[in-house]
């Protein structure tokens, strides 16, 4: 096990039970979007959603989610939008979970969780989502999950339309 891998464990894997003391039912504790609500579990489910709308996701859609946490984002992705979703952790702990809650849902055809570093993973997808997980890694292992993301994402086509500013000269 490397040091990065060490330094997940000995967070992640401390307890299940003990991160139900403090989290919402999603089991997520990072980047709430608190607009409308006091409550933590609707500013986690306004950054799910969030998120969703900006990857503009349809039920056509495969994505790649670096970075499983309890497998909130993925339950929360295709309950809403009916997406595919293959996630990845090298927590022991939060695979554990995720699998039980994905199945617990009924969505072990749509949401496959793999405990598997990005690195390792090979596939072909049409998105990608990582939440914070950037801040995890550190700058060390940046050019790695870049590259990942790059190889794990289908070509797209590019399409830009003009701003009014452009359409008026």
């Amino acid at each position: 096990m490397c040091i990065r891998d060490s330094n997940i464990s000995e967070h992640y894997d401390l307890s299940n039970d003990f991160f139900r003391l403090f989290l919402d039912p999603s089991m997520m504790y990072s980047s709430a979007r608190w607009e409308g609500t006091d409550s933590l579990e609707q500013a986690q489910a306004n950054k799910n959603d969030s998120l969703c709308r900006f990857l503009q996701l349809k039920p056509t859609d495969h994505v790649i989610e670096i970075g499983t946490g309890w497998g909130g984002w993925a339950l929360h992705a295709v309950k809403k939008y009916g997406c595919r979703v293959t996630s990845l952790t090298i927590s022991q702990a939060q695979h554990d979970l995720a699998v039980e809650r994905v199945k617990a849902a009924g969505l072990a055809d749509r949401i496959t969780v793999k405990l598997e570093d990005f690195r390792d993973h090979q596939g072909s997808y049409d998105k990608c989502v990582s939440i914070e997980m950037m801040e995890a890694l550190g700058h060390k292992y940046l050019p790695a999950f870049c590259a990942s993301i790059g190889r794990l994402l289908k070509p797209c086509l590019l399409y830009t339309s003009p701003s009014p500013r452009d359409r008026t000269r």
